[in-house]
């Protein structure tokens, strides 16, 4: 299976938006079968919110297997590493705490609206 390398420009990633636009031509390729791989070798700091926006978004929008089976990272400090792991982290932690809170507030209404069935009787 041929391996797309992306090496962001620049050494500290901070933009959102930027990540935004590199997430969407990486979802394209995986779309076509190809793996991709991100060359990380000229960063030297990545913010919060561009490792969020790329690589947890990525992680949650394929999920976490197709994520590893599929998107290597090459080059990366230490602590660049860290702080993409962290943001991956975060980012199905709150959606699993989403979903938990989704499903309390869907049981909460199907016992109000049973009650209130029941009153009617």
């Amino acid at each position: 299976m041929k391996t797309k390398v992306f090496s962001p420009e620049g050494t500290d990633l901070a933009s959102r938006r930027t990540a935004a636009q590199l997430r969407n031509q990486v979802t394209t390729v995986l779309q076509s079968g190809e793996k991709v791989a991100f060359d990380l070798s000229n960063v030297v700091s990545i913010s919060e919110s561009y490792a969020d926006e790329l690589f947890g978004v990525l992680a949650l929008e394929h999920g976490i297997t197709e994520f590893v089976e599929s998107i290597s990272i090459r080059s990366a400090s230490p602590v660049v590493l860290r702080r993409i792991a962290e943001s991956i982290k975060e980012r199905l932690d709150h959606e699993k705490l989403q979903e938990t809170i989704q499903t309390l507030v869907t049981a909460k209404h199907v016992q109000q609206s049973q009650a209130l069935r029941n009153a009617l009787k």
